[in-house]
């Protein structure tokens, strides 16, 4: 993980909306999410919750930001996942998932209970 990956993106971030590929808007909820967790230790691990299961999706350390035309992108080979990183700040995480085409927003652990509540307007 380099280091401004490590300084920016370590820690738990949680998914609060989901916007389909289609136009819908899903909200998640605490019982049905999508977590990604950047470890200190260089790993990625990436699950989804639905309702008391647990499915672990991704964890890895063999992952990397890539920066080509202007874009910044969280690229997984060995998983052959592609996310598009749209923006990310000290609170909201916004990824395009190449694959679907779906933007999933995600907010640090700290922070998601408040966007779960307020599903109209979040700031970016």
């Amino acid at each position: 993980m380099n280091l401004l990956a490590k300084t920016v993106f370590t820690g738990k971030w949680k998914s609060f909306k989901l916007f389909k590929q289609k136009g819908d808007i899903r909200f998640n909820n605490e019982h049905h999410y999508k977590e990604f967790e950047f470890a200190p230790d260089g790993f990625l691990t990436i699950k989804r919750y639905k309702g008391s299961a647990i499915e672990k999706i991704s964890h890895t350390n063999q992952w990397s930001l890539e920066l080509k035309d202007k874009k910044h992108f969280l690229r997984m080979p060995m998983q052959q996942q592609l996310y598009e990183v749209i923006t990310v700040n000290h609170t909201v995480l916004v990824l395009l998932d190449i694959a679907t085409t779906d933007k999933i927003f995600l907010a640090r652990e700290a922070h998601w209970n408040a966007f779960l509540k307020s599903n109209t307007q979040f700031p970016l």
